[in-house]
C-alpha cells in the first residue's frame, strides 16, 4: 500500500530534520581539532569514528521507526483510536474486503489529521538528543585544543624574523637555527 510508506518516509524525514543539528553539534569540535595543525591525524581518525557512530545512530532510529510508526500515529492521533496497526498488514496481505476498506479509511484520515507540524512533533517526543556523543565530541576537541597551544608555538616566544636583523652569511661561518 502506498499510504503507509508515505507516512513512514514523512515521519523520517522528521527525525532526520530533528537529529541533524545533533549529529552536527558532535561534529563541530572534530572538525575544529582537524583544523589545528598538529593533532591533525587523531582528528580525523575521531571523524571517521564520528561517521561510523552517525550510520549507527540513523540506522538505529530508522529500526525504531519500522517497529513502532503506528504506535507513534496512535499516540500523536486519539482519533485513530488504535488502530493504525491495520496500516502495518501490506495490502495485499489484508484477510477481508472489510480490513482494506479499513485500512484506506484510515489512511484517509491520517491525511486529513496530520500535518508537517504533527510530524515533528511525533520527532520531538520519540527522538531524544543523547548527551554522551557531544560531551565527547567537546572533551576530544578540548584536547586537541590543548595539546595544540601546549605544543604550538608559545604566545611570547619570538620568532626568527622578529629576533633582528639577519646578518648576511660569510664564508666560514656556521649558523645553527633549533626550532
Amino acid at each position: 500500500m502506498h499510504g503507509d510508506t508515505e507516512l513512514k518516509r514523512r515521519l523520517w524525514s522528521a527525525i532526520l530534520r530533528r537529529r541533524m543539528p545533533h549529529w552536527l553539534a558532535v561534529l563541530l569540535p572534530l572538525l575544529a581539532a582537524a583544523l589545528l595543525p598538529a593533532p591533525r591525524a587523531a582528528a580525523l581518525a575521531a571523524i571517521g569514528i564520528w561517521a561510523i557512530w552517525l550510520a549507527l545512530d540513523a540506522r538505529r532510529c530508522r529500526q525504531r521507526l519500522n517497529t513502532h510508526w503506528s504506535a507513534w500515529l496512535d499516540a500523536a492521533v486519539p482519533a485513530l483510536e488504535d488502530s493504525s496497526a491495520l496500516l502495518a498488514i501490506a495490502a495485499g496481505s489484508a484477510a477481508t474486503p472489510v480490513a482494506r476498506l479499513q485500512q484506506q479509511r484510515l489512511l484517509a484520515r491520517l491525511a486529513a489529521a496530520l500535518n508537517t507540524d504533527d510530524y515533528r512533533a511525533i520527532a520531538r517526543t520519540r527522538v531524544r538528543f543523547a548527551l554522551l556523543p557531544l560531551i565527547v565530541s567537546l572533551c576530544a576537541g578540548a584536547v586537541a585544543w590543548g595539546w595544540h597551544s601546549r605544543h604550538g608555538a608559545a604566545p611570547g616566544a619570538s620568532t626568527p624574523a622578529a629576533a633582528g636583523p639577519r646578518k648576511p652569511i660569510v664564508d666560514g661561518e656556521i649558523y645553527l637555527r633549533v626550532k
